[in-house]
């Protein structure tokens, strides 16, 4: 059998790909019933979709106070263990002895305000609701046909799963772009700006749609005054109604921004990567164990290496989407799902379930399947495929050796070329940008 006999045979029972997502959300619906029965019903005794404890606890802080906590983490963590059940005999037994921090800006903590005043059960289970709906709607936005179809496969993507899972707001996200689009499709970039400027409670989400702007800013300046106008008007609402909360964000805002306060192997772009494979504090510890300020030299420099690493791959992936632009750039479907692709890749921050942003892409260039059906289906089937190991994988192997690598990233790489390829080859008519 050949390649692409295989692949064409692969194609026809890739169903079965569903048929497995679909037993891991039977599964997560049964644990979640399971937990619940299993504490009684007991409503101070339920953590689900832990993510949205963050998000819970910042809207609590900055609606019933105190404001000037809302970036204490010492403060959080004792705020956020005492909204639940406590052992009294045993701390350790406690329901929640984590930390959940908030680190968006202030303005975004007052969407959760309506459901913030609610036990932290209910407030998680209409929240996850909403994240369905949003995901639903930015899917029928994104679809040109076969809605359901890709629906579907939207929800069997690992992302979606965990953005749902963990209570991410990634399907606000989701949501937010697939407004954009259609805004854009119907001609409408000042509007189209209004809504990209909704991305910035999470602002490295504007990297892309940012240099697409820049790159096209004859047509796209509507766009940049749209984000402007939004922007503008979000840091009024926090500089007047939350002035102590705006006046924490600025102060932690460096120490946030170096992405460094979380497990690395559920981050998938360049920067983890090469922190996985170097790590710098073992690498640290090896070279100069008794020598604290060599200890820190060496640190320093391997950070640096670090960055370089993921700075060059920025680049690189500059390179590929400015190619892109440059032969493609008047086709909306294309450009938007490069866009994706590139703000995921070549940013600082690209958690497991922020990479539901993905499907995105592969629901806009799935219309570029005619051609080479069996060649994009492979490209498709490596990024489905090891995004649903490759963090779970990488979590196992630290806990035996402290080194590995993000099996994702090139991947990411290697298909990100490749469909740039595809999507330039000869014989696909330049479109001027």
């Amino acid at each position: 059998m050949t390649v692409e006999g295989g692949l064409h045979f692969a194609r026809r029972f890739a169903w079965l790909g569903l048929v497995g997502s679909g037993v891991l959300w039977v599964c997560f619906v049964a644990e979640i019933f399971l937990m619940v029965r299993a504490n009684d019903f007991i409503v101070d005794r339920q953590i689900i979709t832990a993510d949205h404890l963050a998000f819970y606890t910042g809207a609590r802080l900055t609606r019933f106070g105190p404001e000037d906590k809302l970036y204490d983490y010492h403060y959080v963590g004792n705020y956020q263990n005492k909204l639940f059940y406590k052992d009294p005999d045993d701390p350790k037994r406690d329901v929640w002895t984590m930390l959940e921090a908030f680190r968006n800006p202030p303005f975004y903590a007052m969407l959760y305000w309506p459901t913030c005043g609610w036990p932290y059960f209910y407030s998680a289970i209409t929240w996850f609701a909403i994240s369905i709906g949003l995901t639903i709607l930015g899917t029928w936005w994104l679809s040109d046909r076969r809605f359901v179809w890709g629906l579907l496969w939207v929800l069997s993507f690992f992302p979606t799963f965990a953005a749902l899972d963990y209570g991410q707001n990634t399907p606000l996200s989701f949501a937010i772009f697939a407004a954009v689009y259609v805004l854009l499709k119907k001609r409408m970039p000042f509007a189209a700006g209004l809504a990209a400027g909704l991305l910035l409670f999470k602002p490295q989400l504007l990297l892309g749609l940012g240099v697409w702007a820049l790159l096209d800013i004859r047509r796209k300046w509507p766009c940049v005054l749209g984000v402007l106008v939004t922007g503008g008007v979000l840091v009024a609402i926090s500089i007047t109604v939350l002035p102590t909360a705006t006046e924490g964000f600025r102060k932690s805002f460096v120490s946030n921004t170096e992405f460094d306060s979380f497990e690395q192997h559920k981050m998938h772009n360049p920067l983890a990567f090469a922190r996985l494979l170097l790590p710098r504090e073992k690498i640290a510890e090896a070279l100069a164990a008794d020598d604290p300020e060599q200890k820190k030299w060496i640190e320093t420099w391997v950070r640096r290496v670090h960055n370089g690493f993921a700075i060059a791959c920025s680049l690189a992936a500059l390179v590929a989407f400015i190619w892109l632009w440059r032969h493609r750039g008047g086709d909306l479907h294309v450009m938007f799902g490069g866009v994706v692709f590139f703000t995921l890749f070549a940013g600082p921050h690209a958690l497991i379930y922020e990479w539901m942003l993905l499907a995105i892409t592969g629901l806009l260039w799935a219309r570029e399947w005619r051609d080479r059906p069996n060649t994009w289906f492979a490209l498709y089937a490596a990024v489905w495929g090891v995004l649903y190991f490759s963090t779970h994988l990488n979590g196992e192997i630290l806990s035996v050796i402290p080194v590995t690598i993000q099996w994702s990233v090139p991947v990411f790489g290697v298909v990100g070329w490749y469909a740039v390829h595809l999507l330039t080859k000869p014989g696909t008519e330049p479109v001027s940008p």
